[in-house]
């Protein structure tokens, strides 16, 4: 009879994988850099304490369909997230809007991954070439629909104020 092994498949030994393409290590490098300036941006700005609005301090226009119709748009609140995690604040953040904290931290991550792949030409590890890329992002999408939601039942409340 022959024995199950319970060692879960990303503790499993392998061969070691081959180390990066120097494309593939600039690619990490360029997504690290773009994450790291989107977090550092945000840190420089001043949340809106209304959990909207903090993007006008980058001389963007106010949202149009917020101002139309009163509903705030897909990406509502996910500057102030951004702004009020990168300044420590996480329950602030998530009361903004809940997907850019999520977001957020996902930036972070890649931050550090993608240094960790630039510098060591090792691939991001097995977990995370198991993960199926349509899984993640209908993961993240899903993400996004309930934040967006959420930033409408806020405003709606806010509203009936």
């Amino acid at each position: 009879m022959a024995t199950v092994s319970t060692v879960p498949i990303i503790y499993a030994h392998h061969r070691p994988l081959p180390k990066l393409s120097f494309g593939h290590r600039a690619i990490a490098a360029v997504v690290s850099a773009l994450c790291l300036t989107v977090l550092t941006i945000a840190a420089r700005l001043h949340p809106d304490p209304h959990g909207m609005g903090t993007h006008l301090q980058l001389e963007l226009q106010p949202c149009g369909l917020l101002t139309t119709t009163g509903l705030p748009c897909p990406t509502c609140g996910m500057t102030t997230s951004f702004a009020f995690l990168a300044h420590g604040q996480i329950l602030a953040s998530f009361a903004a809007q809940p997907a850019g904290t999520v977001f957020a931290f996902v930036a972070a991550m890649a931050v550090w991954i993608g240094l960790y792949i630039a510098v060591t030409g090792r691939p991001s590890g097995r977990l995370f070439n198991q993960m199926p890329i349509h899984r993640v992002f209908l993961v993240m999408l899903a993400v996004g629909l309930a934040g967006w939601v959420y930033k409408m039942a806020a405003v709606w409340h806010a509203a009936r104020s």
